[in-house]
């Protein structure tokens, strides 16, 4: 059986990711701040701000490498080269990503969480709130990526769970 071969799109310079991923955690983190506390005047809110496109950062950056462990690891486990078009295939195929995301998301909210909370001086969970962190980032991280980022890669024409390109689904 073969396995897939390089999935396209794949490969991109490490400065690229980082411009795109810093990028994004900038402008997420200060509407963030924005909407939560209004603009930064005082160095305690720039903490708050720091802390927060830190944040961001973890899920940008974190996202992109939660992306690329399905797509070099697990996808060509899943995925034939030659193999039809098939819908049943590419509900495997999104079943394996959303485990993918939902551990790697559970994991980076987390980190996410923790940075926030370190630079802004919040408070550390209680144990009892652990497993409600991990299902929202298991369960944030499944909807910000499937709703969010690929639903704007198909729309860009740009491959992505959506998308059908080179006779397969995802």
């Amino acid at each position: 059986m073969n396995r897939l071969s390089l999935t396209p799109g794949v490969a991109q310079p490490f400065r690229a990711t980082l411009v795109r991923n810093v990028t994004v955690a900038l402008i997420v983190g200060t509407v963030a701040m924005l909407v939560s506390r209004g603009m930064p005047v005082s160095p305690g809110d720039w903490k708050g701000w720091i802390a927060r496109v830190a944040a961001a950062l973890w899920i940008t950056l974190g996202g992109h490498y939660v992306e690329l462990i399905y797509l070099l690891h697990v996808l060509p486990h899943l995925a034939v080269d030659g193999e039809p078009s098939n819908i049943a295939r590419w509900l495997v195929r999104l079943g394996g990503r959303c485990v993918v995301w939902a551990v790697g998301g559970a994991v980076v909210w987390t980190a996410a969480l923790s940075t926030f909370r370190l630079i802004a001086g919040g408070p550390w969970p209680e144990a009892n709130e652990i497993p409600a962190i991990l299902l929202q980032g298991a369960v944030g991280f499944i909807v910000l990526e499937l709703f969010g980022v690929h639903v704007v890669l198909t729309i860009i024409g740009q491959p992505s769970a959506w998308a059908r390109r080179h006779g397969r689904w995802g």
